[in-house]
């Protein structure tokens, strides 16, 4: 079964760490209060009544909905059942309930059940192409050829993209002795590469072989029998057998969204209370310098703008639990300055940064944890002037500098403002991409300029991991190559549901961009095919959020003239928010971060939040 998942975006329900504009604060949410369930009851909050009498209340609907999943996911199918049945028998069932209990019945080889759910749910949801992909396994597994042939075809003519009906309608049309059509079936997953196709691929390149051979075209068989060898190492052996060879992106089961909750009473709002000094976290505030007054050319140097343009850059944070003992760290990067890393005991912190040896040189903007060498233990990867900086973690609670190890070279003036950590081509390892501002090094040619006006526009980089902690740089055979912008930022998620990480990069002096992950380290360029609202002014930051649990990933793109939210609509597609709430944001110094996400009241929605110019808090 191959199993692609979402990018993990934290939710804390009770405390929260924010980043200031202008000046790192860490706060924590002291207090918030909810109604008590007699006023919630009393104020028309949905209950279901189950068939079987007593009230079952939503939340508790969405949790055996998410039980039955993870019951799913680990091959308990008994177990999986009785959780769907609760769903069902609480009333009011989508048809993608009735969808995951007819899929928890069929694994659980009860047939005839399995049969009756997904026909209720074919009859709910006629639209619903899981339901008619997996009708099409359970008359494959009853023989019923025919049958199954339909269904299959019914999803490839729907969506031509998906390697697993077109595999499975091949083994159809196969057994029912249709060698050509069997032939274009699995000739469709082939087409498709490895990157799309992965364990189908791998499978439908053996059934290739085969047919070719049973039709007397030898060389051609030869030809796909090559491609089977080559890449049959590349997945699990169990990947390209049954059940798994059943499974893909319709073999799912699917989770509706929580519903939105009935507006919830604060008794008084959210109070915060500051805790950077109790953390032993220096906070100074930054001063403004050379990127808002003109620079001299007779004074600029590479040592000149490291000393003055990157403290101009705030403070960023990165958290992860370096020494595994089920605690978050925190690791704060200080353009310019020294960076701190603070071990949380679970009652405290202690700053360890010495010890740890990653105070950097000052040349650092942002960081991320990553196990880039599925060691156990995440590294520390900064990102700044003149790239990126790798500090292996060696599970002792110190790390060394391995970059030239890791082969991460850039060029001395390269100032990479933002840097990400996430499997790009499904293969195990972490892959890296940062974004360049501009090259330091390469001075305007005037008398008298600005940061960064005047400067060049910088670019990004993909660094494919090569499985030896060793990073190879793929970006310009990536697609990516064409990326040019004062880049500040860059999110992933997987915008289209296709089980790749795409990516969205946030430039100063343009709109954003967004690239579709195509598989096998490819990249291709969605910004016009996202919708006219993509095209939306310069940004300095952006996040990925469900906002309003639709099941699709939203944005938040942050400016110092504000924020936008474009909602996600499926297939990479977005429309902007209407008429947002007002929301005032830092706009004196154009090098802050003025926003970000959390679920500062703990109902389980995103929030926003920012800090005015005189910073104070807003949400």
């Amino acid at each position: 079964m191959i199993l692609q998942p979402r990018p993990h975006i934290p939710k804390p329900a009770a405390r929260v760490v924010l980043l200031a504009a202008g000046a790192l604060a860490l706060i924590a949410l002291r207090t918030v209060r909810r109604t008590p369930a007699a006023a919630r009851a009393s104020s028309g909050e949905s209950r279901v009544v189950p068939a079987s009498g007593g009230p079952v209340a939503p939340a508790d609907v969405q949790r055996f909905r998410n039980l039955g999943k993870a019951y799913y996911e680990q091959g308990k199918y008994d177990d999986a059942v009785a959780q769907f049945e609760k769903v069902v028998g609480a009333g009011d069932a989508f048809a993608t309930d009735h969808l995951d209990l007819g899929l928890a019945l069929l694994q659980d080889n009860q047939l005839d059940q399995a049969l009756a759910e997904l026909t209720t749910a074919r009859e709910m949801d006629p639209k619903l192409l899981a339901v008619h992909y997996n009708l099409g396994v359970l008359y494959k597994r009853e023989l019923r050829y025919p049958d199954a042939e339909a269904e299959f075809r019914h999803v490839t003519s729907s969506d031509p993209t998906d390697p697993a009906a077109w595999f499975n309608l091949g083994t159809v049309c196969f057994a029912e002795k249709k060698l050509p059509e069997a032939l274009d079936a699995f000739e469709r997953v082939t087409a498709m590469g490895f990157g799309r196709g992965q364990n189908f691929y791998v499978a439908a390149s053996f059934h290739v072989f085969t047919i070719l051979t049973r039709l007397r075209r030898p060389e051609d068989a030869q030809k796909y029998l090559k491609i089977n060898q080559e890449f049959r190492d590349k997945v699990p052996n169990i990947s390209i057998q049954y059940p798994a060879l059943e499974a893909g992106r319709y073999g799912a089961v699917i989770i509706p969204p929580a519903p939105i909750p009935a507006s919830v009473a604060v008794a008084a709002p959210p109070a915060f209370t500051d805790i950077t000094g109790r953390l032993g976290i220096t906070a100074a505030k930054r001063t403004k310098g050379p990127g808002t007054s003109p620079i001299n050319a007779s004074d600029y140097s590479l040592g000149f703008a490291r000393r003055t343009i990157l403290p101009l850059f705030p403070a960023s944070i990165a958290i992860g639990d370096y020494d595994g003992d089920g605690h978050p760290d925190i690791y704060i990067v200080r353009p310019g300055g020294r960076n701190q890393l603070l071990h949380n005991n679970g009652k405290g912190f202690t700053d360890v940064t010495d010890k740890a040896g990653v105070a950097g040189d000052g040349r650092g903007l942002s960081a991320v944890f990553a196990d880039y060498d599925n060691s156990g233990h995440p590294s520390l990867l900064v990102a700044g002037l003149g790239g990126v900086t790798v500090y292996h973690n060696h599970g002792d609670g110190t790390f060394t500098d391995e970059t030239a190890r890791a082969g991460l070279t850039a060029k001395p003036g390269e100032l990479d403002t933002r840097i990400i950590a996430f499997d790009s081509d499904s293969d195990g390892f972490l892959d890296i991409v940062t974004t360049t501002c501009t090259n330091l090094s390469d001075a305007p040619h005037k008398g008298v300029f600005r940061f960064p006006d005047d400067f060049e526009a910088g670019s990004i980089h993909l660094y494919r991991n090569n499985g030896d902690s060793t990073f190879s740089d793929v970006t310009a055979s990536s697609g990516l190559g064409a990326v040019r912008g004062k880049m500040r930022s860059v999110a992933f998620a997987d915008f289209n549901d296709d089980g790749y990480a795409d990516l969205v990069f946030v430039r100063e002096d343009a709109s954003p961009l967004l690239y579709v992950n195509q598989g096998e380290d490819h990249f291709e360029d969605a910004t016009a095919a996202a919708g006219p609202d993509f095209a939306k002014p310069a940004a300095v930051d952006a996040q990925v959020a469900d906002l309003n649990h639709d099941g699709y990933f939203d944005l938040i793109f942050w400016s110092p003239q504000g924020y936008s939210i474009l909602w996600g609509k499926g297939n990479a597609r977005f429309q902007a928010a209407a008429l947002p709430p007002e929301l005032p944001v830092a706009q004196a110094d154009r090098f802050a971060i003025p926003g970000t996400l959390a679920d500062v009241d703990g109902n389980g929605f995103d929030d926003l939040v920012a800090f005015d110019d005189a910073g104070r808090l807003h949400a």
